[in-house]
């Protein structure tokens, strides 16, 4: 479940026992299960709420992608084309379409397209090893994939290839809206995430759940034609359906930043002061980088309005941090699952207690319920930690082809005939005033910068290694902040290097699932009951299981720089052939270093330097030439001239006001 708080550290298997004491007052549960209620029909689709804003303004810009621009009506008739072309392959409802796109606007076309269909779309994020790509193709039965042609060699053999950057392939489809309807049960979209035997399971989400979240959202915080909102998140994260879906709907633009292997807080920026954006939508960790980007600058942003933060924790700090940016900025917390059609709670954070070490989780959202349970399945009071269960219109339809898991997670509502319940596996609590406070998880899932992991399907990974005997992946604290992933292995013989293990594992799992520490340790430590005990395993020292030869800094720039890593990164001595990666830095820590390399040098370091060349000699190199470099006026007032000719004369004004009220 997607959370605000810091996970307590806790026995993840003490969940309160009732007693005599313990049962809730009689009033409690049916508070609990009176739900707020919206009076807005459901018994539209995805695509049916975009349509019927195309027939309000068509001429409005809907999507904006680099160059590209395309106003509601010319989006409608390309993804028109294309459900017409789905249509005549005999797609329908229940079949599922597998997009696999770079962040383009051939991904919006797509997406409606599929849909407009009756099908269902399943995200294939072009970045996941082919191993785990093939996976998910087999897993969702899907027959026809939706990609680009520098991607097909990437991808599956078995399911059919059609690429939308051929211009042949909708030519001569009709544009008008296909006459087929959609029904509010009909499967929408799987979204994949990891799976605790191994292999990632498939979330099959029906239109209703997800019309009501994003129509919720978009009344409860005023989104219209006037928002646009920066789409940050990959499609395989489902904070993506309310970016397309939940935008389109209430007439904004929808502004995608340009593709990139990495986050990249200078785009986003640029997006923001171009666009003008006024709605931010991602997990905390990517607002914490483009905090930290900003920072040192004098940049403001001023139309931003509104930043949704969810799928993480959010530190205390980070919302009066934001307000510094953005002034007029309001900080919304949510929480749910993609099990639950991506929200089903909410806090707006319109101040900080000083004394808090965490964000109250929030209260239920519109058709949404929450329960506080017993091990038996019985309601606890306020302030009783128990398992949280989510019911109500969102709770998924189940996992694709896993009737065990569903049996296990998807639970008849004894509160509500006929109801469902998604056990979440997350503690939790009631407080007097009505908000859930998060106490953490009774299993070992963790959040990595705002990535959902069950570290049973990396340990399952590891241990296909032919010269891995056992291991144990875990959480540990970061030095920049959050969490990091740490994997502890046993070998039989020889061990292999960090290197090489983490070789294997890119091959099998997305970049955010490889640990950034393997630890070789001659055996697992175990407690009394012959369990894994976890909690004497040793910090990672990834100083020391990550370098092969150690070649110490050779000059001033080097030096400087191998201590900024080793304050960064929590280690000892840093050699300057050492990766910055291989050492546990990752993309918000890769942030921070920018940000104290343009301290500490005087220039401005791109982030993809960073990944080209992610040694201290490398990185040494990098800005030695940038600080040979002479400032290019030129190329910044072309910049300039580029972010001001698609602005309307009542928006450059407004930028000039704006201005003069700063100086």
């Amino acid at each position: 479940m997607e959370s605000s708080l810091r996970p307590q550290e806790s026995d993840p298997n003490t969940i309160a026992t009732p007693h005599a004491s313990s049962v809730p007052n009689h009033h409690e549960v049916p508070a609990r299960t009176k739900q707020h209620r919206s009076a807005t029909p459901l018994d539209r689709g995805l695509h049916e709420l975009f349509e019927a804003q195309v027939r309000r303004t068509p001429a409005a810009t809907a999507v904006v992608c680099a160059d590209q621009r395309l106003d509601y009506a010319e989006l409608n008739r390309r993804a028109n084309r294309l459900a017409h072309r789905l249509q005549a392959q005999g797609l329908g409802p229940e079949d599922r379409v597998g997009v696999c796109l770079p962040r383009s606007v051939d991904l919006l076309v797509a997406v409606l397209g599929v849909l407009k269909a009756g099908a269902a779309y399943v995200p294939l994020d072009p970045s996941y090893p082919p191993e785990r790509l093939a996976f998910m193709c087999r897993d969702a039965g899907i027959g026809l994939l939706l990609t680009h042609g520098h991607l097909r060699a990437r991808l599956p053999q078995g399911p059919t290839t059609q690429c939308l950057d051929d211009p042949a392939l909708l030519a001569g489809q009709p544009e008008h809206d296909p006459a087929r309807p959609c029904a509010p049960d009909q499967l929408a979209y799987v979204i994949y995430t990891s799976g605790s035997t191994g292999q990632p399971k498939g979330v099959a989400i029906e239109h209703r759940g997800a019309v009501n979240t994003v129509l919720d959202i978009n009344q409860l915080f005023g989104v219209g034609p006037d928002d646009r909102i920066l789409a940050v998140s990959s499609l395989s994260f489902d904070l993506s359906v309310y970016d397309i879906f939940g935008g389109l709907a209430a007439g904004a633009r929808v502004v995608v930043p340009p593709p990139s292997d990495t986050p990249d807080p200078a785009a986003w920026l640029d997006c923001l002061e171009r666009e003008r954006i006024t709605f931010w939508n991602s997990a905390p960790p990517l607002l914490e980088m483009l905090v930290q980007h900003c920072s040192g600058r004098d940049v403001q942003l001023p139309q931003l309005r509104l930043a949704l933060l969810s799928g993480d924790w959010i530190a205390p700090s980070l919302p009066a941090r934001a307000r510094a940016l953005a002034p007029n900025v309001r900080v919304i917390s949510l929480g749910g699952a993609t099990e639950a059609s991506i929200w089903s709670i909410a806090y707006p954070i319109d101040a900080v207690d000083p004394a808090w070490t965490s964000i109250p989780y929030g209260k239920p959202l519109a058709n949404q319920r929450f329960h506080v349970l017993d091990p038996q399945g019985l309601p606890l009071p306020v302030g009783v930690p128990g398992e949280l269960h989510i019911g109500g219109i969102g709770v998924a339809r189940e996992y694709l082809n896993r009737p065990e898991l569903n049996a296990e997670k998807y639970l008849p509502d004894p509160f509500q005939p006929g109801g469902r319940l998604y056990r979440t596996g997350d503690r939790g609590r009631y407080l007097p005033d009505g908000n859930i406070e998060f106490l953490g998880r009774i299993d070992h899932q963790v959040k990595i910068r705002g990535f959902r992991i069950e570290t049973g399907e990396i340990e399952s990974t590891l241990v296909r290694h032919p010269a891995v005997r056992d291991c144990v992946v875990l959480a540990v604290d970061d030095p920049a902040g959050g969490k990091r992933l740490a994997a502890y292995f046993t070998c039989d013989g020889a061990a292999p290097s960090a290197a090489a293990l983490r070789a294997f594992l890119q091959e099998r799992l997305p970049e955010y699932m490889v640990p950034a520490a393997l630890v070789h340790l001659d055996a697992l430590p175990l407690s009394p009951n012959g369990k894994v005990d976890r909690k004497a395993l040793p910090a990672p020292d990834a100083t020391l299981e990550a370098r092969t030869d150690f070649v110490a800094p050779r000059d001033a720039v080097e030096q400087q720089l191998a201590q900024i890593w080793a304050e960064l990164l929590g280690t000892g001595q840093v050699g300057v052939r050492d990766n910055f990666f291989a050492l546990g830095g990752h993309s918000l820590m890769a942030t921070q270093l920018t940000a104290r390399v343009r301290a500490a040098f005087q220039v401005e370091l791109p982030l993809h330097k960073l990944f080209e060349a992610p040694t201290v000699a490398g990185l040494a190199e990098t800005i030695t030439g940038l600080r040979g470099q002479k400032p290019d006026k030129s190329g910044r007032m072309a910049e300039l001239m580029k972010k001001l000719e698609h602005l309307s004369d009542d928006e450059i004004n407004a930028l000039l006001q704006e201005k003069k009220r700063s100086v």
